[in-house]
Order: C-alpha cells, then structure tokens, then sequence
C-alpha cells in the first residue's frame, strides 16, 4: 500500500503522510500503541457489543454468531499462514541473493587478483 514494488517513494498524499508518521513517532510510541491501545480497543468493542447489542446473546442467534465467528477465525487463519509463508519464501529470496552477491565478489576478487598478478611480477623484475 505504501508504495509501488522497487519504488522507495511514496505514491499517493495518504501514503506520504503514513510514511511521515511511521518515522517520526518513536518506537517506544508505536509499541505503547500496539500493546496498550489495541488491546482497549477490543475490551471496548467488546463491552459495547455485551450492553448495546443483546439480541446477539439469545440462545436463537447464539448458533449464528458462532457460525460466522468461525468463518472469520478460518480466513484470519488463512490470512495468517499466507504471512508466514510469504516471509519464508522472502527470507529464502534473501539468502539467495546473499549467496550470489558472494558468489559474485568472490569471482570479481579472483579475476582482479589474475590481472594484477602479472603486473607484480613484472615490477619485481626490474
């Protein structure tokens, strides 16, 4: 969403100004957010569903919620296992790019080390 695949830039004013504040609020802030704000905002939702929405707790409609409950537990189950293995595969993408990067300079080494050898000897000549 931020950002076009290969583009470090930011495309849109909405992405511009997430950008912003991703790197200007400190990541002390961010994980205050993260383990004290989302957590209320659950216990929130959740008492506003207990005293707002009492039809939802009959025995009638009982099998519903937990019938829907169970569908958007399997599709964040889903959601979450299409994370994980798409942080595997970046993290195998990275290794092999590691290997070929050190593949690349251990041959660029070798065949800077060919072409100066000559040249060592032939001052040692002299």
């Amino acid at each position: 969403m931020l950002s076009v695949r290969g583009s470090s830039a930011a495309t849109t004013p909405s992405d511009r100004v997430i950008r912003s504040i991703l790197n200007h609020v400190p990541e002390w802030a961010l994980l205050v957010i993260v383990i004290v704000g989302l957590p209320a905002v659950a216990v929130g939702v959740f008492l506003v569903v207990r005293h707002r929405l009492d039809s939802w707790r009959t025995d009638a409609s009982s099998a519903i919620v937990v019938a829907v409950a169970a569908m958007v537990m399997t599709l964040f189950a889903l959601v979450l296992a299409f994370a994980a293995v798409n942080l595997y595969q970046g993290y195998n993408d990275a290794s092999a790019n590691v290997t070929e990067e050190a593949t690349r300079s251990d041959r660029s080494s070798a065949t800077y080390a060919s072409f100066r050898l000559p040249l060592a000897t032939a001052s040692t000549r002299s």
